[in-house]
């Protein structure tokens, strides 16, 4: 299965084999004329799925506003052709990133504004689908969020600006931290 996530919460599923097969340098097919999108709605993210059915796994979802929601993948084993609400967005707030995690993981949230906050996933507890979310990381005024990752000790964290600067950096600099602290300085 894949799923997609739209920015207003909305969620779809795919199975692979109904995404249209191409050659290497054809066109394509754009993936939103093959599903039940509102018009100007745009996916947020893309998650590849074997097994939806692994009680163990978890999707963990955060908004630009700083929130974050962490569900359980089974709530979301029976979706309609026509979608599933996946997450309960407030006034101006949109998705910006999902990812599946083991349940235990390390939580990395990035800001526009160079700010970043690390901490434990079981920080926020599991919720239901249309729940709204926690905060995950205290904003300042005009900030967003613009991203975040699972943070795996043996792999290093590549922070790229929107002018195309970059660094790479060992996770072991980011010192865990609190949910919904301001975050230490990232860029």
């Amino acid at each position: 299965y894949v799923l997609f996530i739209t920015e207003s919460g909305k969620m779809f599923r795919l199975k692979c084999y109904e995404i249209p097969e191409c050659s290497r340098t054809a066109k394509g097919t754009s993936i939103v004329n093959l599903l039940p999108i509102e018009a100007g709605e745009k996916i947020a993210a893309m998650i590849h799925l074997s097994d939806i059915d692994d009680e163990s796994k978890y999707l963990l979802m955060a908004t630009e506003k700083g929130l974050i929601k962490r569900t359980k993948l089974t709530q979301f084993k029976n979706i309609r052709k026509n979608g599933l609400i996946a997450l309960h967005l407030r006034e101006g707030d949109r998705l910006c990133a999902v990812r599946l995690t083991d349940g235990d993981d390390s939580v990395l949230i990035a800001t526009r504004k160079g700010k970043a906050v690390r901490f434990n996933e079981n920080a926020v507890r599991p919720m239901s689908r249309i729940a709204t979310g926690v905060r995950g990381i205290k904003l300042r005024e005009g900030d967003c969020v613009v991203s975040f990752t699972v943070v795996k000790d043996d792999e290093y964290l590549l922070t790229i600006t929107d002018k195309g600067f970059g660094k790479k950096c060992a996770p072991d600099q980011y010192r865990l931290q609190s949910r919904g602290g301001m975050g230490t300085i990232n860029y």
